[in-house]
């Protein structure tokens, strides 16, 4: 490894791990405090699980999102890409496959 990707790697793990306590901490407090909170207020009724499902787009996707866009230099997919090209499966395992892509350069 070259000293410029050693670099570039612990800048990384402080990101990291501030993303996983920011992370987990704000997926406690959903769980433990406002979950019961809402089901308390609304009992088993759509409002909690709209909320719910909100809270988890917050904590997952976002955050996933901004990590993603800040390394998409270094990533081997780019976003643009993630999220535009169509994806066929192999029609021999459904997936991604050696003879899907020896196919392709055919």
């Amino acid at each position: 490894m070259n000293h410029s990707a050693e670099k570039e790697q612990r800048k990384l793990l402080p990101v990291l791990i501030v993303y996983s306590v920011i992370f987990y901490g704000v997926w406690a407090v959903w769980a433990l405090l406002i979950r019961p909170a809402c089901l308390n207020a609304f009992g088993e009724t759509l409002l909690p699980e709209l909320c719910g499902s909100a809270i988890k787009v917050l904590i997952w996707a976002v955050p996933a999102l901004l990590l993603a866009k800040r390394y998409e230099s270094e990533m081997t997919v780019g976003l643009r890409q993630m999220f535009t090209e169509k994806f066929r499966p192999c029609l021999c395992c459904s997936g991604h496959c050696s003879l899907r892509q020896s196919a392709a350069a055919a």
